[in-house]
């Protein structure tokens, strides 16, 4: 069983939304709790008070605290998470790419398309739960964990790889191709031939630069330029 949370402001709104999940959650047979929260202030104080959502819906328009800043402050407090906007303004969605958002739903389509982000979420949930979502880098003083979604780029170091993570880096004695090996293509790619990035923290492309979430700035080969461009074109495009 998992926790979804509803931040939405309109009471016919997250009525439609619960019964939605309801149904879904008595089609498919899968077991979920949930909790509705009138705005982001609301959910703010039950985080701090130590509450977790395994998905969280949030609505764009909200007058104390909107859905942008709920998503950012989700994100600070639970990294792992998952989080949907749900908004009547689809031009808006790409706002929450700084906050990794999953999914974007608009209003007028919630019956269609909730349940179609719902099943893809299972889907991404079965992956991330798979043993080899991470890498087990092993050192003369010990061994680490690497997560797959912590992961920003991976850079040749002469006989090492360089790892750069959100929270810091770590050196592996491997060559790139052997880790790259080991990776989802269909996340991680050759941006150049000695460097890896992970799609997902790509937020701008700029002819041959790309922009990760961090703001780190990394150089592109030409030939891979377009590549990049076009397959974190098509990431961002899953929020329609």
């Amino acid at each position: 069983m998992f926790q979804i949370a509803i931040i939405e402001d309109e009471k016919e709104d997250w009525e439609k939304l619960e019964e939605i999940l309801l149904l879904y959650q008595k089609e498919k047979g899968i077991s979920f709790q949930i909790r509705i929260f009138n705005n982001g202030l609301q959910l703010k104080y039950e985080m701090d008070e130590g509450y977790r959502a395994t998905l969280y819906l949030v609505d764009i328009e909200m007058e104390e605290m909107d859905g942008i800043k709920t998503a950012a402050m989700i994100r600070e407090l639970d990294a792992r998470a998952y989080l949907i906007f749900v908004s009547r303004h689809p031009e808006m969605a790409a706002q929450g790419i700084n906050s990794e958002v999953f999914r974007f739903v608009e209003k007028s389509e919630m019956n269609e398309k909730l349940p179609i982000a719902m099943t893809a979420l299972q889907e991404r949930m079965r992956w991330e739960s798979r043993e080899n979502e991470y890498l087990v880098n092993e050192y003369a003083a010990g061994v680490e964990l690497i997560y797959y979604q912590d992961i920003l780029y991976l850079k040749k170091d002469g006989k090492y790889v360089r790892v750069v993570k959100r929270n810091g880096e770590s050196r592996i004695r491997a060559s790139l191709k052997q880790i790259m090996d080991s990776l989802d293509e269909q996340i991680f790619a050759y941006a150049d031939k000695g460097l890896v990035i992970n799609t997902s923290h790509v937020i701008k492309t700029d002819g041959q630069k790309l922009v990760l979430r961090n703001g780190k700035e990394l150089q592109m080969s030409m030939q891979r330029a377009v590549e990049i461009r076009e397959r974190v074109k098509q990431r961002w495009m899953r929020y329609y």
